[in-house]
C-alpha cells in the first residue's frame, strides 16, 4: 500500500508539469514554455528561488522567467530533472557499461538426456556469461541462448537492454552538468557526471563525440571544477591511442591543464 501511494505521488509531480495544472511559475526558452511550481523548481535551483524570493526583481513581478541564452533542448531537460530526478538519456547500468567476456561462445544449449535418463542434467558451462546462470535463469532447458547484453538484436536472452543510447549523449551530459552548474541545479551534477563517466566507458572510441564532448568540458567548466576534466583525463590515460587522434592533440596543446592532468595520471598508474 505504502509503495503503490509513493508511485501515485511521483507519477502527479511528473504529470503537473506536463500539464501545468496550478502552475505559479512560466519558463520559457526560445519556443518552448513551462508552467512550473515554485514549490519543486525554487528549493532545486539556488537561481530560480533567488529570482522568485528577490521581490524587486522583473522575475518576482512578472511570475515569469526567461533563458534565452541556453539551448531548448537542454532546457527541457532540465525541466525534466525537476520534476523527475532523471533525464534523457536513461543511465545504462554498469553490467552494460562493463562487461566481463562471455565464458562459453553463443548461442548456448543446456544438454538433457543421456545414458541416465531424461534428468540427467549435462551442461558443461553452466555459467556462459555474467548475465545468466543456468538452472538460475532457465530450466537447464537452454537451447541456442544467445545473451542480449553482446548481442542486442537477439531475440534471446535477458530482456535488460542498454538504456545508454549511442554516442552523441557524451556531448548531451556534458552541456547538462554545464547547465547545473549555471543555474546551481541541486543534485544535477552529481547525476550528469555519472552518466558521463559511463558513456566515457562505453564509448570512448567514438572519436569525434569524444572529442566535441572533451572539447566543450575544456571550454565549458574553469580550471578548479575537475568533476568531468579528471574523467577525460582517465580515459585518454586508460586508452592512449586516442591521443594521437587529430583533436586531442589540439586540445592537449592548448594551456588548460589536461596535458599536466594526464601526465600526473600516467605517473600515478605507472608509467608502460
Amino acid at each position: 500500500m505504502a509503495e503503490a501511494s509513493r508511485e501515485h505521488l511521483l507519477a502527479a509531480v511528473k504529470g503537473a508539469l506536463s500539464s501545468g495544472d496550478f502552475h505559479d511559475l512560466v519558463v520559457t526558452c526560445g519556443q518552448d514554455v513551462y508552467k512550473v511550481h515554485k514549490v519543486i523548481v525554487c528549493p532545486r535551483s539556488e537561481f530560480f528561488g533567488r529570482a522568485v524570493r528577490f521581490k524587486a526583481s522583473k522575475e518576482a513581478e512578472d511570475g515569469k522567467i526567461d533563458l534565452p541564452e541556453d539551448e531548448p533542448e537542454i532546457i527541457k531537460l532540465l525541466m525534466q530533472y525537476f520534476y523527475e530526478a532523471e533525464y534523457e538519456s536513461l543511465l545504462p547500468t554498469v553490467t552494460q557499461v562493463n562487461l566481463s567476456p562471455p565464458k562459453s561462445p553463443f548461442p548456448h544449449t543446456c544438454r538433457r538426456g543421456g545414458p541416465f535418463g531424461a534428468n540427467f542434467i549435462k551442461c558443461e558451462i553452466r555459467h556462459p556469461c555474467q548475465h545468466h546462470r543456468c538452472g538460475l535463469h532457465c530450466n537447464w532447458d537452454c537451447f541456442g541462448f544467445v545473451c542480449r547484453q553482446y548481442h542486442p538484436s537477439s531475440n534471446a536472452g535477458p530482456t535488460n537492454t542498454a538504456n545508454g543510447g549511442c554516442a552523441e549523449q557524451l556531448l548531451l551530459h556534458a552541456k547538462m552538468y554545464a547547465v547545473a552548474d549555471k543555474y546551481q541545479v541541486v543534485g544535477l551534477k552529481d547525476l550528469a557526471k555519472e552518466k558521463f563517466e559511463r558513456a566515457c566507458k562505453q564509448f570512448w572510441n567514438s572519436e569525434d563525440h569524444f572529442i566535441t564532448a572533451a572539447e566543450h568540458v575544456f571550454s565549458s567548466t574553469p580550471d578548479s571544477d575537475k568533476g568531468l576534466r579528471d574523467i577525460i583525463t582517465s580515459t585518454l590515460a586508460s586508452h592512449p591511442e586516442l591521443i594521437d587522434i587529430p583533436g586531442i592533440d589540439v586540445l592537449m596543446s592548448k594551456d588548460n591543464g589536461l596535458a599536466y592532468g594526464l601526465v600526473k595520471k600516467k605517473r600515478k598508474l605507472g608509467w608502460h
